[in-house]
């Protein structure tokens, strides 16, 4: 399971949507978490439950406590009984500072140590770390006050005797917020107060703290408010502070609310008290506490010993029975249940060898440690390599597999510079040029320093039992078009997705961004037939008529009548064709956002209708043309001399870039069997062509200085009439709405 990418099981696992909902929320329950994550893309279902504490907190892998060594972390889980096991997780600098507490903030884990402190999700074993030696951490909050997810912007605040000052998580800067020590409180106006404990809870993106008041007996609660960057009393506790080792914690209730645990420190007696309603964190005029629990067990210990005074960790089960983690006198640990006023179970914490181990409560998440911080983190990873030559970095990079590459970009922004330049792309060890289709494998080709002949291991949905009719490259996409539909794929990547459509031809892709693709870009499809066209959103999954005239005629500011090819190409998001409009070739583009054709410029030669002509994208902002002349063969090619607005074309202006005349040189087209041929330019200015000959067999040429370099024959390819077409890879993953059309298909 480890090594199989989670992507690929998704269809495995729709196949079973007939199965009960019970049973296969049984079975996510015992997938991986870091695997979770990935399956929240499925189906809107299948990210509500995952998004579930309920079903989260049910899962197989789930704990409820963390304890942790000078060395060593554990986690405790409760479910049926009692399961100590040892965390396999990097903490930087764990065996050589001292962990001074752990605290858990909602979705994170925070393991505060000398130098700094590391943030965490324990269950997905992420982990990083922020250096600050002269301050303490106190806490961590985002901006938003919803549901926090891996776009939220977070923050911590930190305190030393000169002040206090917040780290924000995305830019890595810090601001002085008060030179008040830690014993005062700013904002709403209240008595003087000093904390209880450092240890905050962390509710809507809000730090809450307790507070005890220094005129008189009362104990409340604080908040820092991060938009105001300001400190303020937010409730009054139902109850004092009768001794200095009363327990004392509060922690979170049902999700949205506060629970406080208080522990007599003379009779033992614990009380549970409860928000009675949802807690509005922006205003606490409103809070009612109420009574939930209260227990008073004969000869129970205290839950502070008075050797290590650490407060006890607790939470409520659903079963709402009390499940408290402590050290005794001597520094050992033990979990307490405790139910209806009476001890139902302890157990003594045997594996945790060492005394007085840190602990705290942990609610398993799938939110990621935030990227600013994973930023950090890998910077201070990298540091050691900084002082290598960059072109030897870049060197090892290009030896990267392309799927690790993706997670590469969030390094550094000079990584992501790199990772997103095409130029490095084109000299990865990995990369190729053209790509072969037959009626059941498909082939990349590269070309540097040599030739070589690859089968893919893509999936494409259907390719052995329907028709390829035609293989095209849009940018960052390759389309397999078929009888019944398209499949859309990254071939870098090995991703791949089906749309179906059985009665109308794909015509092409764009996007509604006129920037480089991503994962946020706005996919839409365009489809053609003999009553009309239509659109294809590809986030939604919905389909649009946009007109019900042919496909050999367009509307806007030109009326051209013929396709020359219905293989286009897309530049900076928008859709070009070579059409005829009598009796000359132009240009003709079509507007997504507005959902019309319009003519844009014309073509700079002259041609027979046997002539071969062929449009590609040029350095990646301009317009390349081949033309062959059928009787001479005779091979031009022009291009656009500036960069191209693809809102107007006419400025466009044209220059020939090469012209070969090669004795006994072969027509690019066949006859026998119309395909074009795939071209590119290369960076030394070599035209690399690959064509079928009158056999059906492909080769590649490569031609330069007016003469032919080289020819291959590409035997590897048994096939006759391979369809073919240039591939330029990239890092952009297919669409995530088209992952989600595909996935539903299954």
């Amino acid at each position: 399971e480890n090594r199989m990418d989670p992507t690929k099981k998704l269809k495995e696992i729709m196949a079973h949507e007939k199965l009960p909902w019970e049973l296969i929320e049984e079975i996510l329950s015992r997938v991986s978490p870091k695997y979770l994550v990935p399956f929240r893309v499925v189906c809107k279902r299948w990210k509500a439950i995952l998004d579930d504490k309920t079903f989260i907190n049910n899962h197989k892998e789930t704990f409820r406590f963390i304890l942790a060594t000078k060395s060593k972390i554990y986690s405790v889980s409760m479910d049926t009984k009692i399961l100590v096991r040892e965390l396999l997780l990097d903490i930087p600098g764990l065996e050589a500072q001292k962990p001074k507490k752990l605290v858990s903030c909602d979705e994170f884990l925070i393991c505060i140590m000398d130098k700094g402190a590391a943030v965490c999700n324990s269950w997905l074993k992420q982990t990083t770390w922020i250096s600050e030696p002269s301050f303490r951490f106190y806490g961590i909050g985002h901006r938003d006050s919803n549901n926090r997810s891996e776009e939220s912007v977070y923050k911590t605040i930190w305190n030393s005797t000169t002040g206090w000052k917040i780290h924000d998580l995305a830019s890595g800067t810090w601001i002085d917020i008060g030179s008040e020590s830690s014993d005062s409180n700013q904002g709403k106006k209240g008595p003087k107060t000093k904390m209880h404990s450092t240890s905050g809870v962390f509710l809507n993106g809000t730090l809450f703290w307790i507070v005890t008041s220094d005129e008189t007996a009362f104990l409340y609660c604080i908040l820092l408010n991060f938009p105001t960057e300001g400190f303020y009393l937010y409730c009054e506790l139902p109850f004092g502070m009768s001794h200095a080792l009363d327990a004392l914690v509060l922690r979170l209730f049902n999700g949205d609310r506060f629970s406080v645990l208080k522990q007599c420190y003379v009779t033992k007696k614990i009380e549970i008290w409860v928000t009675k309603n949802k807690v509005n964190v922006e205003d606490g005029n409103d809070v009612v506490w109420m009574n939930f629990m209260t227990f008073s067990i004969p000869n129970f210990p205290g839950l502070v010993p008075f050797a290590y005074p650490q407060q006890p960790s607790y939470f409520i089960h659903k079963n709402e029975r009390l499940v408290v983690c402590f050290c005794d006198e001597s520094g050992k640990a033990w979990i307490y249940v405790m139910a209806e006023n009476k001890l139902i179970e302890k157990v003594k914490i045997e594996s945790v060898v060492d005394p007085w181990p840190l602990h705290c409560t942990y609610f398993s998440n799938l939110v990621s440690v935030p990227q600013g911080l994973r930023d950090e983190a890998k910077s201070e990873e990298i540091a050691a390599y900084e002082n290598l030559p960059w072109e030897l970095t870049e060197e090892i990079l290009s030896r990267v597999s392309p799927n690790s590459l993706v997670g590469f970009r969030v390094v550094c922004k000079r990584w992501k510079a790199t990772l997103d330049d095409k130029t490095f792309i084109y000299k990865h060890k990995e990369t190729f040029r053209f790509i072969l289709t037959t009626k059941s494998k498909i082939y990349s080709v590269s070309v540097d320093p040599k030739i070589v002949v690859r089968e893919l291991t893509l999936d494409i949905p259907g390719l052995e039992s329907q028709n390829p009719k035609k293989v095209v490259n849009y940018d960052e996409f390759l389309i397999c078009s078929m009888d019944k539909g398209a499949a859309v794929c990254n071939p870098w990547l090995k991703q791949s997705t089906w749309i179906s459509e059985p009665s109308f031809t794909f015509y092409g892709i764009g996007r509604l961004d006129s920037n480089g693709g991503s994962e946020e870009s706005v996919y839409k499809t365009i489809w053609g037939s003999d009553t009309g066209w239509k659109i294809h959103d590809l986030a939604s999954g919905t389909w649009k008529d946009i007109e019900s005239t042919s496909s050999d005629t367009s509307e806007g500011e030109n009326q051209p009548t013929e396709l020359h090819s219905p293989n286009g190409v897309l530049l900076n998001g928008t859709l070009f064709w070579i059409i005829f409009a009598d009796p000359v070739y132009i240009l003709c583009t079509f507007q997504f956002s507005s959902e019309e054709f319009y003519g844009y410029c014309k073509l700079p030669c002259g041609i027979h209708p046997s002539d071969v002509l062929v449009i590609n994208v040029f350095k990646g902002d301009r317009f390349s043309v081949l033309k062959q002349c059928h009787i001479t063969k005779k091979i031009e090619i022009w291009v656009t001399k500036n960069k191209v607005n693809v809102e107007d074309g006419k400025d466009v202006v044209w220059m020939n870039f090469m012209t070969f005349s090669i004795p006994n040189f072969p027509g690019l087209v066949q006859t026998s069997y119309w395909q074009k041929p795939s071209y590119f330019i290369d960076s030394n200015e070599r035209l690399v062509v690959c064509s079928c000959d009158e056999t059906g067999k492909a080769w590649i040429y490569v031609m330069g200085e007016n003469k032919l370099i080289s020819k291959v024959h590409l035997d590897f390819v048994a096939d006759p009439w391979p369809l073919h077409c240039t591939y330029f890879p990239s890092l952009v993953p297919v669409p995530r709405g088209l992952r989600d059309v595909a996935e539903s298909e299954v």
